[in-house]
């Protein structure tokens, strides 16, 4: 199973049938053809409805994700939950939304060291450990020439001391700041939904 956020609405691959059916669930078998996915990533893309989720499924997963990934470009990031020596989770507000630091793999660099790197540099601290991989989340976004990408974010469970922190202006980076993780899901402020899913994965 995939799930795929495009502009903050669930896009859900699967097998069989994901969940019980609802109102605001939109359940789909796909036929086979790439343009019907386009159709779905559309309408995520430009729906007013806010649906629970979209779930597209198949018995034959692995053809849907290849037809998926093959109308997408793919820029692929890694970042890190870093908890400090008290306990507290390292967060960052960017563009209007809570988020993670996390960043572009560059060319000839391992996921893990893409991972600390990014962290440092948005955050200004010192990795002390990277230690075990949390999950891969996977987002849409539109680049300047209006191609779709997607990126798979790879996160990782790093540690460090609860130093004071720099936010790198250059992308965009308002606020840095030490907060415990159950604090964190519940600021008024918004939060990118993948990054909500990896906040639990780590409580």
């Amino acid at each position: 199973m995939y799930k795929i956020n495009i502009n903050e609405q669930l896009l859900i691959l699967s097998k069989e049938v994901y969940g019980q059916p609802s109102d605001n669930i939109l359940t789909i078998e796909y036929s086979g053809q790439s343009i019907n996915l386009v159709k779905i990533i559309h309408l995520l893309e430009n729906s007013t409805i806010n649906y629970s989720y979209v779930n597209i499924y198949t018995y034959d997963l692995k053809r849907l994700w290849d037809d998926f990934i093959g109308i997408c470009k793919i820029v692929s990031a890694a970042g890190g939950v870093v908890k400090s020596d008290t306990g507290r989770l390292l967060a960052i507000f960017r563009r209007g939304s809570w988020d993670l630091p996390k960043g572009k793999i560059e060319s000839g660099e391992t996921i893990e060291d893409a991972a600390v790197r990014e962290v440092e540099e948005e955050t200004g601290i010192k990795v002390l450990s990277i230690q075990d991989k949390i999950t891969t989340t996977y987002h849409t976004y539109r680049n300047k020439s209006g191609k779709l990408v997607l990126k798979p974010s790879h996160w990782y469970q790093m540690t460090s001391i609860e130093t004071p922190l720099i936010p790198q202006k250059e992308e965009d980076i308002e606020r840095a700041i030490w907060i415990d993780a159950e604090e964190l899901l519940n600021l008024e402020e918004p939060m990118y939904k993948t990054i909500e899913e990896v906040v639990k994965l780590t409580i």
